[in-house]
């Protein structure tokens, strides 16, 4: 079965090259790929040898319908054009809910016979029986990937994401647990807990004042960083680090050969506050994640936010084992999507320090590094929410 963490229908018709009426009408999910067409016409034509070739693709429907393919000088980048002698026509997108269909078969032609007749009568085919093979073949929509249920991940969620490419169990198995430990739903952050994710960039604020002379390349000097790192309790790079962000994310600016900070940088409201703390991550609307290839930077968050390990560093070696599965080789795993010749999973491995070095930004005072409590909400909601959402 194809799934998808926002499941969405398109319109599929397979006609014959020259037949101006199509001769296969499904409705299938719009992000499937081409196997599973091929596949459905193998089951409803009878014809095992056809689409051969479309049966081992993983090009979209959404992108063969991007792309026009299938007509008789068009090709998706195999030797032959899309399933020989036909053409086929992507249209439309409406919403999946959960239990429907995901192969529905709509139209299965006027003149659709069996190759053998029962007591010499040609017996037409049943499109409800037909149905139920195509259903038993591909299944149905399955409920935790469903967008409007309000007890599943949130849709446009990182973990929606990640449901997405989980077997059934194992989905389940993953919501139960979040549900049981009350961080599928986790409560808004309070005004105490963004002011302690932020304050190491209140005391930078604090240190630049109003306003200090810019060092000879434009930036603070090194004689201000040491002093930040002993008012931080962090080392000299990771003092460092956080001024780097404050450039990154405008929290300073440049005036008249000084440096001051800006009104954002302030951090003058709790709304501010927690902007900050989502930028500092990396994950806000203005830095969007990239889809499935995040896989390993969800599982981090929501490992933290589940109380695992002491210290950020302590991450990626506790999830070694739930991300050896998603690294197995091209073709080996049957959940994976691929990207040239990495799975999407094994890129996400390489955005993991990212998200853990954000993440230590966010350390209390002579602590970098160590998780604390309001590290621990922040990750909940960062996993669970949708990319653009308030954390009050």
């Amino acid at each position: 079965m194809y799934i998808t963490s926002s499941p969405r229908f398109s319109i599929v018709e397979v006609r014959r090259i020259g037949d101006a009426e199509p001769e296969r009408v499904f409705r299938m999910l719009a992000d499937a790929p081409i196997r599973i067409l091929a596949r459905a016409m193998q089951l409803t034509t009878g014809d095992e040898s056809g689409w051969v070739h479309e049966a081992e693709s993983d090009w979209s429907l959404a992108e063969l319908g991007r792309r026009g393919w299938g007509g008789e000088d068009d090709e998706p980048g195999c030797d032959e054009p899309l399933g020989p002698g036909y053409r086929v026509t992507i249209t439309g997108s409406e919403p999946a809910e959960v239990g429907d269909s995901t192969v529905l078969l709509l139209r299965c032609g006027a003149e659709h016979l069996p190759r053998f007749s029962w007591w010499g009568r040609a017996t037409p085919i049943d499109p409800t029986l037909l149905q139920r093979d195509l259903d038993i073949e591909f299944g149905f929509v399955p409920r935790l990937v469903d967008p409007w249920r309000a007890d599943g991940p949130a849709p446009g969620s990182p973990l929606a994401d990640l449901c997405a490419h989980l077997p059934p169990i194992d989905r389940v198995a993953l919501e139960s647990h979040l549900e049981q430990h009350g961080l599928l739903h986790p409560a808004p952050l309070d005004a105490r807990e963004t002011t302690e994710l932020t304050w190491a960039f209140a005391a930078l604020g604090d240190a630049i004042g109003g306003g200090i002379p810019q060092g000879a390349d434009g930036g603070l000097t090194a004689g201000f960083t040491e002093e930040l790192a002993g008012t931080l309790g962090w080392e000299h790079t990771h003092a460092g680090a956080l001024i780097d962000a404050a450039w990154r994310h405008r929290l300073m600016r440049r005036l008249r050969g000084r440096i001051l900070t800006t009104n954002r940088g302030r951090l003058n409201s709790a709304r501010s506050k927690a902007d900050i703390a989502i930028d500092a991550v990396g994950l806000s609307a203005r830095h969007p994640w990239s889809g499935s290839r995040e896989t390993g930077s969800t599982l981090a968050l929501l490992a933290i936010a589940d109380g695992i390990g002491e210290r950020l560093a302590d991450i990626p070696s506790l999830l070694a084992e739930a991300l050896s599965p998603l690294d197995a080789p091209r073709g080996t795993h049957p959940h994976a999507e691929f990207v040239g010749d990495r799975s999407r999973e094994t890129l996400a491995r390489d955005d993991l320090p990212d998200v853990l070095a954000g993440l230590a930004l966010l350390s209390a005072r002579g602590a970098h590094g160590v998780i604390t409590p309001p590290m621990r909400r922040l990750a909940n909601h960062l996993a669970v929410q949708p990319r653009r959402f308030s954390p009050f």
